[in-house]
């Protein structure tokens, strides 16, 4: 099994690779998934994304992210057998659901809890 950083629940710090500045530093991570290829996709609800890894570590692709109309504090992440993402997008209240390569294929708005 590869490693690839250390994750905490410390909120005042970041994680990742030792001295990793970009796509690998991970502010509160909050949900991890696995494909059946060994993919890696975290729910980064720090910086308002999903990340996918290779099971190398390596970046495949990310979405989200801060920009208008994307996450709000992800906190967690799902993938089926056909490879499909499911995010959970608590801060926007909705399910946005992706393609294996990481386009956008449906997003499901939730009611408020009365």
């Amino acid at each position: 099994m590869a490693s690839y950083g250390r994750v905490d629940d410390d909120d005042d710090e970041k994680h990742g690779l030792r001295g990793s500045t970009g796509a690998l530093r991970l502010d509160e991570p909050a949900g991890v998934a696995v494909d059946g290829t060994g993919n890696i996709f975290v729910a980064d609800t720090g910086n308002d994304r999903v990340l996918a890894l290779s099971p190398a570590g390596q970046v495949l692709f990310q979405v989200g992210g801060r920009a208008p109309r994307t996450f709000k504090k992800p906190s967690g992440v799902a993938v089926d057998a056909a490879g499909t993402i499911y995010v959970a997008d608590t801060g926007n209240g909705r399910v946005q659901v992706f393609s294996s390569t990481g386009g956008l294929r449906a997003q499901f708005l939730l009611p408020p809890v009365r």
